[in-house]
């Protein structure tokens, strides 16, 4: 017991004295952003340590490392060390954006994904300057764990568009099943734009295609929704992408085309 106590006394001394240090260079590690508001700083990774600093939404960590998981309120996270402003401390990592992405269309806009209130809840955020200016909440299939590339693809030509944010969450059902969110962002307010899903079913993938103005066959003024179904050709190679594989035989089901009026998609054929 004495042994086992004196090892965490002396790892807690050397974690102190290396937060002492400043880093000589804080953008060798990565940049990740607080996504909520007055989120606390720790000097160890625990509920019960010291408070450093409580910090806005929108500001600038430096991440060092992922420290260990944890649960508060229901929700597991893990604590990151972070790097900010000369302080080595800890941030939980459902308090920091999935994703940031700089708008097409004006410099000073900057848009965070994260996690909302609920388990099933995300969040996308735009900040004008460093500073929040507008929110949409919206419903997920499932905890957004794992988040591929918040992405953005300018107005597309589309009138009342400025920029047409997505990004894909995965998860299991059958394999992967993919969800595919897209929002579009008007210069003040952000508004849900489609939702798409890809499940697959033993041998048979079905997905949903979002054709855009821009995209090869896509129509001007025009956002055009293809439902494909695909099926295995019984062959010995590995499926990396079942989108994109020529080791499945695609049909279009349906192809139906929408405009952007008032604020929505609405379908005209």
């Amino acid at each position: 017991m004495k042994r086992f106590t004196l090892i965490l006394f002396l790892a807690g001394l050397l974690l102190h004295v290396h937060a002492q240090h400043p880093i000589k260079d804080p953008n060798f590690f990565p940049e990740v952003y607080v996504f909520a508001d007055r989120v606390n700083l720790r000097y160890l990774p625990d509920l019960s340590s010291r408070v450093v600093a409580t910090v806005p939404e929108g500001t600038v960590l430096h991440e060092i490392a992922n420290w260990g998981k944890d649960t508060i309120n229901g929700k597991v996270g893990l604590w990151k060390k972070v790097y900010y402003r000369d302080e080595i401390v800890f941030v939980w990592s459902r308090l920091l954006a999935k994703a940031v992405i700089q708008s097409q269309t004006d410099p000073t806009v900057r848009f965070m994904l994260g996690r909302g209130a609920g388990l099933r809840e995300g969040s996308i955020k735009a900040f004008r300057n460093g500073k929040k200016y507008a929110t949409h909440a919206f419903q997920t299939s499932r905890d957004l764990q794992t988040v591929y590339e918040l992405e953005t693809y300018g107005s597309q030509g589309l009138s009342g568009i400025k920029d047409i944010l997505s990004f894909i969450s995965y998860g299991s059902a059958c394999g992967q099943r993919t969800d595919h969110f897209y929002f579009a962002w008007d210069g003040e307010n952000i508004h849900p734009f489609i939702t798409t899903y890809g499940i697959p079913d033993g041998e048979y993938f079905d997905y949903t295609e979002v054709i855009l103005p821009y995209d090869s066959g896509g129509k001007a003024g025009k956002v055009q929704v293809a439902l494909r179904q695909g099926e295995m050709l019984h062959t010995s190679q590995k499926v990396e992408d079942p989108r994109s594989s020529p080791e499945i035989r695609y049909t279009v089901h349906s192809l139906l085309t929408y405009q952007w009026k008032q604020h929505k998609l609405v379908r005209i054929e």
